[in-house]
């Protein structure tokens, strides 16, 4: 489907040409939820970009596991794969796939022997985010270059659907007048499509070559039901609480509040009964989540309350088709479907912006006055409402920008854009809010040690590696520049003592922390802070 191939290109097949053609390159790992284009991708990289490509499916060939069994000499196991497939595995014009490299938990750690014994071999892997997740093998942190593949959002849907102009269009990110009354009003009928149909490849092809709703939602139920067998897979002790919080989340979006109501989920449920079950699902991609805000802060994490919070489907089609509701929803006004329609403009609003390039999104209460959104837009911490009819009211808004003297905001709703201090975003160009090159706000301190970033952890959040056990914590988290400084400070039995662990930098800012043993505390985070 070459239309389909053109989006995604678009957006992410250069980023593994300039992979594939890195000087310091490691395995790429392309993760994503079941069915959303990642092996359509690889293989297509083999094809266009190397002489040859050899494709290995771990689950529908699971013989191929035995070559990761003996050990994870990766010559052997090329020398091995070689006679097997018959081909020659030549390195720098060969790409070797490993697809749904989530059944073998030895391939995912031969990935660190592949980095460091045969970095100049091109190895491509697939897999389930959930899968991975759950795998019991150690995942080679700083040896694997990851990438994620969402489903497919409204522009790439336009492009699919061959309207690849008014696709190009939107992400010039027009402004004001630039859109008519005449466009807008037929964007917002293939928006209403999209609603229905959503972003997953397969429901979006079925949709463009044979525009049959039956067909649509007989793909979407597909789907749904390998995500459950998914949770029986891999869920183990899980199973049964992933569940029910994968089928409550349509029931929870549903109302005048979207928050999780845990006593819903178990009796007396609290939210450390779903603490695991709801990580596993937002780190597989399978879900995404806002947590409440206390206050308002840059960055809105340092602020958060993680027992509250909101969930939302990662694809707005598949919202619909688990909620059971027909197409012909869409195309109603009643008064009884409103709550339920925007819950689901909502979760449009969120999937729109975290496959845009937002990595976390919060919300904020206060006693009677609730923001849907807050996100971290250009260096400020920007509220935002979204609104699924034309007539609304602001009020919430109204009360955070008061209370906090905030300048900017954001409604994202049905009407024209209109920029300014409060800037009115319709649905279809709500990605343009983090695809565009905006002058990051924050002040040049040349010394910054007195605004610390403070990131707790339990015990829980440590990773097994090779070394003992490791944490790592983005750039993106912690917004202290690319040459930080990091402390650790350990918890125990209420005492607070520093200790001396190996801390090492990435380039772009990350951080990995990696001990001997397991421990709760909080790395405070300093650095100078130069962001232009």
């Amino acid at each position: 489907m070459n239309s389909y191939l053109d989006s995604m290109r678009r957006l992410l097949f250069d980023e593994l040409i300039s992979w594939k053609d890195s000087s310091d390159r490691k395995p790429l790992m392309l993760m994503g939820v079941r069915q959303c284009g990642k092996t359509y991708l690889l293989t297509q990289l083999g094809e266009e970009q190397f002489e040859d490509y050899i494709y290995c499916n771990l689950e529908q060939s699971p013989e191929l596991k035995r070559l990761f069994e003996p050990d994870l000499d990766p010559h052997r196991i090329v020398e091995d794969l070689e006679l097997l497939k018959n081909k020659k595995v030549i390195p720098g014009k060969t790409l070797l796939i490993l697809d749904e490299i989530q059944e073998c938990d030895n391939a995912i750690t031969s990935l660190k022997y592949f980095e460091e014994y045969m970095g100049d071999l091109h190895v491509a892997c697939a897999g389930s985010l959930l899968g991975v997740i759950m795998s019991e093998s150690s995942f080679p942190v700083g040896k694997v270059d990851t990438k994620h593949l969402y489903p497919m959002n409204f522009i790439e849907f336009l492009m699919a659907t061959g309207e690849s102009s008014l696709a190009e269009f939107l992400m010039s990110d027009p402004k004001d007048d630039a859109i008519s009354e005449l466009i807008h009003e037929s964007i917002l009928r293939k928006l209403r499509d999209f609603c229905i149909v959503g972003g997953m490849p397969a429901v979006v092809e079925s949709w463009s070559t044979e525009h049959d709703i039956r067909k649509v939602d007989s793909i979407q139920k597909e789907l749904l039901n390998g995500y459950r067998k998914d949770f029986a897979k891999h869920g183990k002790y899980m199973v049964d609480k992933l569940t029910s919080v994968w089928t409550a989340i349509p029931s929870f979006l549903s109302r005048e509040s979207r928050r999780v109501v845990f006593k819903e989920l178990k009796k007396d449920g609290r939210s450390v009964d779903f603490a695991d079950p709801v990580q596993w699902l937002e780190n597989s991609g399978m879900v995404y989540k806002a947590n409440l805000i206390k206050r308002h802060a840059y960055p809105p994490v340092s602020e958060e309350d993680d027992t509250s919070y909101k969930l939302y489907f990662c694809d707005v089609g598949l919202l619909r088709a688990m909620a059971g509701h027909p197409a012909g929803i869409m195309l109603t006004e009643d008064d009884d479907t409103h709550l339920y329609k925007g819950g689901m403009y909502e979760n449009l609003a969120v999937s729109e912006l975290i496959s845009s390039g937002s990595d976390r999104l919060f919300y904020w209460k206060d006693g009677k006055y609730e923001v849907d959104l807050i996100a971290s837009i250009g260096g400020r911490t920007v509220p935002i409402e979204v609104k699924s009819g034309t007539d609304f009211d602001t009020t919430s808004l109204n009360a955070y920008q008061r209370k906090y003297k905030v300048e900017r905001s954001v409604v994202i709703s049905k009407r024209l854009p209109k920029s300014g201090d409060r800037e009115f975003v319709p649905f279809y160009c709500a990605g343009n809010l983090f695809r565009r090159k905006e002058e990051t706000v924050v002040d040049d301190y040349e010394d910054a040690t007195g605004f610390p970033f403070e990131y707790g952890f339990s015990k829980s959040d440590w990773t097994k590696d090779a070394g003992g056990f490791s944490i790592v914590i983005p750039s993106s988290v912690h917004h202290r520049g690319q040459t930080p400084s990091c402390s650790v400070i350990k918890e125990e039995n209420g005492s607070i003592s520093e200790v001396h662990v190996a801390i090492t930098y990435a380039g772009n800012g990350d951080i990995t922390i990696r001990s001997p043993k397991r421990m709760d505390g909080k790395a405070v985070i300093r650095n100078q802070i130069r962001l232009s």
